[in-house]
């Protein structure tokens, strides 16, 4: 069994490289993106309380995390 922050400490920057870090600048530069990532994070952490955890089970957020990252390249 994993820890709760099993996704964010190693699936979630193995699986998004570069873009895991990107995402929250993303956010913090265009505010718009909220709506999108409060939820794709909300998901996450529900999942997390599950005692069986599988990368497979949040690969569902990745589009959204990844847009969060293009947003802040494009305006960086």
């Amino acid at each position: 069994m994993f820890p709760f922050y099993w996704y964010f400490t190693s699936a979630l920057p193995r699986a998004l490289r570069a873009a895991y870090l990107m995402a929250p600048l993303g956010v913090l530069y265009d505010r718009r993106l909220l709506r999108f990532v409060v939820p794709a994070v909300t998901f996450i952490c529900l999942y997390s309380i599950l005692p069986h955890k599988e990368l497979r089970f949040i690969t569902y957020v990745f589009p959204v995390l990844n847009l969060a990252a293009a947003i802040f390249v494009v305006r960086m």
